[in-house]
Parts: structure tokens; sequence; C-alpha cells
């Protein structure tokens, strides 16, 4: 049905706030998107009081079926879940009803696939505001047989429109709405398991169950580490395994972030990004990154992710006696073995300005050129 995800558990504070950068709230002032708590407590209401009349009336009546209440419950439970899929139909698809259908701009869009390649725009329709004007940017997928995808297949092409349907040959505006549709992508998953959610969850269970009880484990297990020859390792793991904890802080940061700004958006219902805000949290991801960069050379994370292999192996391949919780050790040196990548960005900046990829630019020309072609044959019909 139309929910947003549960609110997300937060990570405890960690020393990494001054050399690792926070990303920014999503801003406050955007129009309140629909609430989970709300339509789910609606639902769940309606399906029970639903239930209970259409038992209650079928007993009154005497009717057989009605008056059963297995019945009752069965008839219940379809119907709901028609409903549910209805609401999530209408979640998922208030973008498109909202900014293109009732704009009546469809069959603007649709005009400009490519004949023969079984072309589906790609289902993202969040109206892009930048200053005063808003546009646009549709991607056509070839190989599709449905008309509306999430999957951006090779051979996509953008197309900019205006809010009245007509196509835009503006490279300086298509950089900016490629850098907000990047941002959209990001923000709007376009599915109901809420990825983001989800791994912002998988890192909070991460640091909880197994980096932060690994500094006192490590201690309890020196003397085992040493008797086997491993005092490289153990010092480089236990000079690290603070640093690696506040990284893993950073990145679980950057994915609950990414959260916010899904939700305050509205997730799959998001109508309208604006550029300003787009630009704010790119930026800051790119200046987050390189902080990350400088942060994973600066304490050598990579020796000490190699240095936790290595003593996992050994703890995992020596099982005396002498070892203190050898099992909750060996997963905690694993879990500090991950690597996690530090971040990068497909755009680079020229003069000031984010530029989108080469390949997305040359995309945007090769749509244009179709389309300028399928104008100029209607024209001479």
């Amino acid at each position: 049905m139309a929910t947003t995800p549960s609110r997300i558990e937060p990570v405890g504070p960690s020393g990494w706030d001054g050399e690792l950068p926070k990303l920014p709230p999503p801003p406050a002032d955007l129009p309140r998107p629909w609430s989970q708590t709300k339509w789910r407590s609606f639902y769940t209401v309606g399906f029970f009081v639903f239930l209970f009349v259409l038992y209650l009336v079928g007993a009154a009546l005497g009717n057989e079926i009605l008056g059963d209440f297995t019945w009752s419950w069965t008839i219940t439970c379809s119907t709901w879940l028609v409903l549910g899929l209805f609401l999530i139909w209408l979640f998922q698809s208030r973008p498109y009803l909202t900014q293109v259908r009732k704009r009546g701009l469809q069959h603007r869009f649709l005009r400009y696939r490519r004949k023969g390649n079984h072309e589906a725009l790609f289902s993202l329709y969040p109206r892009l505001q930048i200053g005063e004007a808003g546009c646009f940017l549709v991607y056509y997928v070839p190989g599709m047989t449905v008309m509306g995808t999430r999957h951006l297949a090779e051979g996509a092409e953008p197309l900019l429109f205006d809010t009245s349907g007509t196509w835009i040959e503006d490279e300086p505006l298509f950089h900016k709405a490629m850098l907000m549709w990047a941002v959209a992508i990001e923000i709007s998953p376009g599915t109901l398991s809420y990825r983001l959610v989800k791994e912002s969850r998988e890192f909070s269970r991460l640091i909880r169950r197994y980096l932060e009880p690994l500094p006192s484990l490590l201690d309890r297990n020196e003397r085992m580490f040493l008797n086997l020859g491993y005092q490289h390792d153990f010092a480089e793991v236990r000079r690290g395994v603070d640093a690696k904890l506040g990284y893993t802080r950073h990145s679980q940061h950057i994915i609950e972030t990414k959260a916010h700004w899904g939700e305050a958006h509205g997730w799959d219902s998001m109508t309208v990004l604006r550029y300003e805000d787009a630009l704010r949290l790119h930026e800051a991801k790119v200046e987050a990154f390189q902080a990350r960069a400088r942060f994973t050379e600066r304490h050598r994370l990579d020796d000490v992710e190699a240095s936790a292999r290595r003593l996992s192996a050994a703890s995992r391949g020596n099982r005396s006696a002498g070892w203190t919780d050898r099992k909750t050790l060996e997963e905690g040196l694993l879990a500090l073995a991950v690597h996690q990548p530090t971040g990068e960005t497909n755009f680079t900046k020229v003069d000031g300005q984010w530029h989108a990829p080469n390949a997305s630019i040359e995309a945007y020309r090769s749509r244009l050129a179709y389309v300028r072609a399928v104008d100029s044959q209607e024209k001479w019909r």
C-alpha cells in the first residue's frame, strides 16, 4: 500500500566528526509526503471494520456464506489485497498522474520513441525545478516489452521537455537536469524494498553486534595472537579498529541521510525536485567522498582489513581452549575486513559547473538528432 518506511534508528556518536563531514539534512520546507503511519493505520483499521461488519451483517441476515466467519475472513483478505495493490500502484504512479497525465504530456513524450526499438519510458517523472523554470528529463529505454520501466538498459537516451511538453535543446540545462535526475534515482528507489533503509539497518547491526565489541575482544585475546606469531597483524588491527569503526559509522550516516531525503520527498511518489537542493546534496557527497579517501589513506584501512583477514583465519584455524569468545571474535574480525568503498561521482566540475558524463551527453545529442528528424518528416507530410 502507499507507505513510507519506518524511521531509521541512528547509530551513536563517534570520533569521525572532525575528519568525515556529515551530509546535510533534507530541506524542511517541502510539501508533506504521504505518511506511512497514517495510511497503514487506516488500512489496518479498515480491514477489521470491514471484516466484522461483513460477518455481523451476514449473521443478521442469515446468509450462510457471509455469516460464516471463515468465508468473511477470506472475502475480506481478497478485497483488501486488491485494495492494497491499488494503493501501491497509486503511490508509485503519483508523479506520472500529477505531473505527466494531468498536463497531457504522455503523448508528447511517446511521440519521440524510436520505431522498432520497443522503447519504454523510464518511470521517474518528478518536475525538475531549476530556478523559475520546470522541466522533465525523460529516458527512452530500448528492448522493453512494457510501457514503463525502472531498468536503464544499454542504448537508453535522454530528452529534456519543458512543462508544456516541448522538447528542449540546451546542454547547460541538460547538465543540471542530469545531476538532479541522478539524485532522484538515489532517493526514489522505484521498488517496495526500500533498499536504503535496509542497508542502513544492516550497517547499524554490523556496528553494534560486531565492531563495537571488537576492541575488548582483541584485548582479551591478545596473548593468543602473540603466541601464534601475529604480532604485526594484531598491532595493525588494534591500531585501526577505532578508525574503521568511525568510517563504518560514516558509511551508515551516508545511507541514512539518503533515506531521509527519500522520505522527505515521498520516495516513489516524489513529484518535484529543486536544483538548489539537489546541488547541495551532491556537493556535500563529493566532499564526503574526498574526505573518505583521505581518511582511508591516512589510517591505512586497507592494511587494517588485510591484517583482520589474517587474524580471523588464525582464530578459525586454531581452536584451542585459550580463546575468549572465539566465534564472536572471528565474526568481528571478518566484519572489520569488509571493504567499504570511499564513493565516487560520474560528474566533473568544469568552470564551476557540474557536467554530466560524456556518454550521457552523446546520448542526449543522439536523441535530439532523432527528434529533429521526426519533426522534419511530420512537417512535410
